[in-house]
């Protein structure tokens, strides 16, 4: 399970990245079903996991003096 991780982890981005595309999709065109607070939280996740599938956001980062 851990070598399917780290192989296909890198590609996580793309599922709430087609979450929150529907989710804006459902606020522009005025579905009922679509609210404010889903695609907001879909889409600042689809930027993190990709920012951590291109290595732009680490987790052990150590501050320069």
């Amino acid at each position: 399970m851990k070598k399917f991780v780290q192989m296909y982890g890198k590609y996580f981005f793309v599922l709430p990245t087609i979450l929150a595309i529907i989710e804006w999709y459902g606020i522009i065109f005025g579905e009922k079903r679509s609210d404010w607070f889903s695609a907001i939280m879909f889409t600042v996740l689809a930027y993190y996991f990709y920012g951590m599938s291109i290595g732009y956001l680490t987790q052990n980062k150590k501050p320069s003096l």
